[in-house]
């Protein structure tokens, strides 16, 4: 008895007490789930997800420091890439697509981190490929990935 009640009590105290660990993000991603059935053309970047197919609908990439580097959206054409320079001249474009310029994540725990000082919980955190999945809302319709060193 006493056995069944210290092991979850301990696990519970170290996750909770756990470090808090600072990462470097690489990119950020963006990914609607697509239907059975649903077009998708072969350049289209996808990818599976616990059994649901999701189609990169917007990918961001950072420089060191968490600053935006270059941005690729989907369009009626297909991707298209911006550099850091070309986002400025269409701010537009960072709104319309709801692009994060600045970049500053910590893994709190299991399930969750502070992204930008805003508390999420996540899905999983991949330390092998170090990567981070998450949902901002119950329907996980839009999944979101950071990348991270």
């Amino acid at each position: 008895m006493m056995k069944t009640f210290l092991i979850p009590m301990l696990t519970t105290c170290l996750l909770t007490f756990a470090p808090i660990k600072k990462v470097e993000v690489i990119s950020y991603t963006k990914a609607m789930r697509v239907n059975p059935g649903y077009y998708v053309k072969e350049e289209d970047s996808t990818f599976i997800f616990k059994g649901n197919k999701y189609l990169v609908t917007t990918q961001v990439n950072y420089k060191e420091n968490g600053t935006l580097d270059n941005a690729m959206v989907y369009g009626d054409v297909g991707y298209l890439t911006y550099s850091n320079n070309e986002l400025g001249k269409y701010k537009n474009i960072i709104e319309d697509y709801g692009l994060i310029k600045r970049m500053e994540v910590s893994i709190i725990n299991v399930n969750l981190i502070a992204l930008n000082q805003k508390n999420i919980y996540v899905e999983k955190i991949d330390n092998k490929s170090k990567t981070i999945f998450y949902f901002l809302n119950q329907n996980k319709k839009n999944i979101y990935l950071i990348k991270y060193k």
